[in-house]
C-alpha cells in the first residue's frame, strides 16, 4: 500500500513537473495574439474596453462557450473548443458583449482552463465569462462568487453538462433570467504548481444529477497552451492586459512592424524615436528625408525650398468593415454591457463585406453612441455575490 502511494505521488510530480516545462515554453504575448488571431477576425477599439479582437465567421446569436463542451482535467472544468481560435481565446483573457459588435475578446497573459463564473440549480447548469475587472494572485481566488451580466449565462440540463456539444442542448436565452433568479453561484481560480485551475462547480454534484461518474480527461498542456504564472510573488494578476499594453502592440502591429521588444513605456519611446521629424517635440520646420540611394547632394542642390515636400506619417488604411469608431475614435466610454436576456445576443462579427455602422465608417460626428450595460441586471458586471 506504502509502495503505491509513493508511485502515485511521484507519478503525479512528474506529471506536474513535465505539464510546467512545456507550459514554459508557450509563447503567451499580445503580439502573438494579434498575429494568430488575425486571420479570424478583426482587431478593433471597443469604448472603455480598449482594443479587442472581434471573431469573424459567426453565425447571428453567437456568444462564446458555447461552440464546445466541458471535460474535467487535471486542470478542473476544462472547455474543449470546436473553434480554430479556442486555444487562446477561451483560456486567455475574457469575453465581454460590446455594441455594435456583440461579443468580443478582451486579451490578457494569464492561462485558466475556462475563464468562466458558475450558476447551477438541481436541475440546470450555466456559466459566464467573468469580467474584465477581475484579477487573483499568485495563490489563486476562492472569494465570493463573481456574477456576470445575467443575460451573458448560458444553461444546458444538468443531465447534459458534459459529453454533448452545448450547442445542441442550450436553453433558450428568454428562459435564463428565471434559471438564474434561483441558481447557486460559484468561483474558484485555485493554482496548482503555478497553474490556475477551475474548480467552481463541485464534480461531486455533477455526478449526483447526472447519475454517473465524471472521468478524469488527460489534458494535452502543448495543445492548450498552459503557461504558469510566476511563483512567490503577492502581485494581483488581472485577467485582461493593461489597456495601454494592448494599445502599444496593435499600433505597433497596424505600422507594420513587429513588437519591440521591452514594456510598453519601451513600445511607445520606440514609436517616438521611429516618429517622422515633423511629429517630434521641438523640432521646427520638417525636412525633409532623402530617398533610399539618393545623395544629399542630389537633395540639398536641385531642389527649390518652395519644392520641399512634408513627411508623411505612415499611415494603415481600415479594413473594408472597420469603422471609424473601432480604430480608436471613439470618445465616450460604455459600461459592461450584456446582450438582452429576452433574445440571443448579436453576432458577434460583421462579415467583412458589411461596415458595422456607416454613419461610424464616414466620420459622422453626430453618430450615434454604443449602447450601455442591462439597466434591468441587479448583479452587475464583476460584483461579488455573497449567497
Amino acid at each position: 500500500m506504502g509502495n503505491k502511494f509513493i508511485r502515485g505521488a511521484f507519478a503525479a510530480w512528474v506529471f506536474g513537473f513535465v505539464a510546467a516545462t512545456a507550459a514554459a515554453q508557450v509563447n503567451v504575448s499580445i503580439s502573438f495574439f494579434h498575429e494568430s488571431l488575425a486571420p479570424h477576425g478583426r482587431w478593433v477599439s471597443a469604448a472603455s474596453y480598449g482594443d479587442v479582437w472581434v471573431p469573424g465567421g459567426v453565425a447571428a446569436g453567437w456568444s462564446p462557450y458555447v461552440d464546445g463542451e466541458w471535460q474535467w482535467t487535471d486542470y478542473g472544468w476544462t472547455w474543449a473548443s470546436a473553434d480554430p481560435w479556442g486555444d487562446i481565446a477561451y483560456h486567455y483573457g475574457t469575453w465581454v458583449y460590446s455594441p455594435p459588435y456583440g461579443w468580443v475578446w478582451v486579451p490578457g497573459t494569464v492561462w485558466a482552463p475556462a475563464w468562466v463564473t458558475w450558476a447551477y440549480t438541481d436541475d440546470y447548469i450555466g456559466w459566464a465569462p467573468v469580467p474584465v475587472s477581475f484579477a487573483l494572485t499568485a495563490h489563486g481566488y476562492g472569494g465570493p462568487a463573481v456574477a456576470a451580466p445575467r443575460a451573458s449565462y448560458v444553461f444546458v440540463p444538468a443531465r447534459q453538462f458534459t459529453g454533448v456539444r452545448v450547442a445542441s442542448v442550450r436553453v433558450p436565452a428568454p428562459q435564463v433570467p428565471t434559471i438564474y433568479a434561483r441558481a447557486h453561484r460559484a468561483t474558484a481560480f485555485p493554482v496548482t504548481n503555478g497553474v490556475v485551475h477551475n474548480t467552481g462547480l463541485p464534480v461531486a454534484r455533477v455526478e449526483k444529477v447526472t447519475g454517473r461518474k465524471i472521468e478524469l480527461v488527460r489534458a494535452e498542456p502543448e495543445k492548450l497552451r498552459v503557461a504558469p504564472i510566476p511563483q512567490g510573488k503577492s502581485a494581483t494578476y488581472r485577467v485582461v492586459a493593461p489597456k495601454s499594453e494592448r494599445a502599444a502592440v496593435i499600433r505597433q502591429h497596424e505600422r507594420g512592424g513587429s513588437q519591440p521588444a521591452g514594456s510598453a513605456e519601451a513600445a511607445t519611446a520606440h514609436q517616438k524615436k521611429n516618429a517622422p521629424a515633423s511629429t517630434r517635440p521641438g523640432t521646427g520646420t520638417a525636412q525633409a528625408r532623402p530617398a533610399p540611394g539618393e545623395s544629399h547632394e542630389a537633395r540639398g542642390h536641385q531642389a527649390k525650398p518652395e519644392k520641399k515636400t512634408e513627411p508623411v506619417a505612415p499611415r494603415t488604411a481600415p479594413a473594408p468593415a472597420e469603422s471609424h469608431a473601432a480604430r480608436g475614435h471613439e470618445a465616450k466610454p460604455q459600461h459592461d454591457a450584456a446582450p438582452p436576456p429576452s433574445a440571443e445576443p448579436r453576432s458577434a462579427a460583421v462579415p467583412p463585406s458589411h461596415a458595422p455602422d456607416p454613419k461610424a465608417q464616414h466620420g459622422n460626428p453626430h453618430a450615434a453612441a454604443p449602447q450601455h450595460g442591462n439597466p434591468h441586471d441587479k448583479d452587475g458586471p464583476g460584483k461579488p455575490n455573497r449567497d
